[in-house]
């Protein structure tokens, strides 16, 4: 695949309007599931998405090969999400949840993944926007500390600080609300 990237980026940059489709479609599931991270309705993802492969456009003469393809591509997508969430941190604050807003334990059981994905995407969405990216890219994502900071520019001791301190802010998200108790898990 990463041979066939680059033949299509030469061609790209020669003015090959069909290689840059062709390299959407090898790209685009990839890039989807990842902004499905940043955001669950589909419509908006889809605009990320979309968003992703325009600045990939026009960013594409700067690509020097260096690393894979896919790789430069993640990261345009990774910037897009975390301003993304930045924008939305902006435009409002978002509530703690109350009591009544978790589900009973026996009902997040019968919950399908859909729904639990939900909920723990609502959870998330209680951090601000570096502790939400920081453990999206950790546990989700599976990157290694290491390939976090390198993603977003920070140094490896910067990675690992502010990933205790989001897991920190999780769990106190989490017990202010009884939320681990409620789905009857305790770490």
């Amino acid at each position: 695949m990463e041979d066939q990237d680059k033949i299509d980026i030469h061609s790209c940059l020669r003015g090959d309007k069909n290689a840059y489709a062709s390299i959407i479609r090898r790209h685009q599931a990839r890039i989807s599931r990842l902004m499905w991270r940043f955001c669950r309705h589909r419509q908006t993802c889809e605009e990320l998405v979309q968003e992703v492969f325009v600045q990939a456009w026009l960013s594409l003469k700067d690509y020097r090969g260096d690393a894979p393809f896919e790789h430069w591509l993640s990261r345009i997508a990774t910037f897009i999400g975390y301003r993304y969430w930045k924008q939305q941190a902006a435009d409002k604050k978002r509530l703690a949840p109350t009591q009544n807003d978790l589900p009973a334990p026996t009902q997040i059981n019968d919950m399908d993944l859909t729904k639990r994905g939900d909920m723990l995407h609502d959870l998330m969405a209680r951090l601000d926007p570096e502790q939400r990216l920081v453990l999206t890219l950790l546990y989700f994502e599976e990157c290694s500390i290491k390939d976090i900071a390198r993603r977003m520019k920070w140094t490896v001791s910067k990675t690992k600080v502010r990933a205790f301190r989001a897991r920190k802010k999780l769990r106190q998200i989490a017990d202010d609300q009884n939320f681990l108790e409620r789905i009857g898990w305790t770490p």
